[in-house]
């Protein structure tokens, strides 16, 4: 599967350390689910200062993990880490 990015909920399956996507944007939530392996990480992050904006780590297989965000991702976002499962980040 290729990367989803449409309408308020992206589906994001696929290592990207180039920008997925540029644009400022106002971010409700992430859900990270079907991590396989304790340790497998997923990190989000901002693609002008490298700073982390979401991350990640499973405790075991099947892991899955929430957070509301609210707030914005100002120069968009790049997922330079995905170890396994997808990623949904909800727009608001």
């Amino acid at each position: 599967m290729a990367n989803a990015l449409n309408d308020r909920l992206w589906i994001v399956d696929t290592v990207d350390a180039d920008v997925i996507d540029d644009q400022q944007m106002k971010v409700k939530s992430v859900r990270w689910v079907g991590a396989t392996t304790a340790g497998h990480q997923a990190i989000i992050r901002d693609p002008v200062t490298n700073t982390t904006l979401w991350s990640g780590v499973a405790t075991g297989a099947n892991n899955s993990e929430a957070e509301f965000i609210e707030s914005w991702w100002r120069n968009g976002f790049e997922v330079p880490t995905l170890s396994s499962g997808i990623l949904y980040i909800t727009l608001m």
